[in-house]
């Protein structure tokens, strides 16, 4: 049930990244879809599974899921803000000046590029 949120977190973002949808209205998805994937797994242990090392496990991989998709939302809105011009230039060199280690290769991929499968 996890996957479904986490092909609608890219759903969103697509449709966010090619200018489909509007700002707010996208975040307010995503942070709907985000608290829905927690929900359902808390509705699902708590309904449907007896066994609590089982729940356990299913809630602890819904903690990560959530925290993962908010991190998604979050960390594309930065890319979206950034890569809108000011001044004439993109911000986005500066975005990703606080990430070491990247390859060359990486450096030229900007934002809605890096929205792929």
């Amino acid at each position: 049930a996890l996957q479904f949120f986490l092909i609608c977190a890219y759903g969103i973002e697509w449709l966010l990244a090619y200018k489909k949808l509007y700002e707010p209205v996208g975040m307010m998805m995503h942070q709907i879809n985000a608290h829905l994937s927690l929900l359902v797994s808390i509705f699902i242990v708590w309904n449907f599974i007896g066994v609590p090392a089982i729940g356990t496990c299913l809630m602890l991989n819904a903690a990560i899921v959530w925290m993962k998709l908010l991190s998604y939302a979050l960390a594309n809105q930065d890319y979206r803000l950034s890569s809108k011009k000011k001044d004439g230039e993109t911000h986005h060199k500066a975005t990703l000046a606080i990430i070491e280690n990247l390859d060359q290769d990486d450096m030229g991929i900007d934002y809605p590029r890096n929205v792929t499968l």
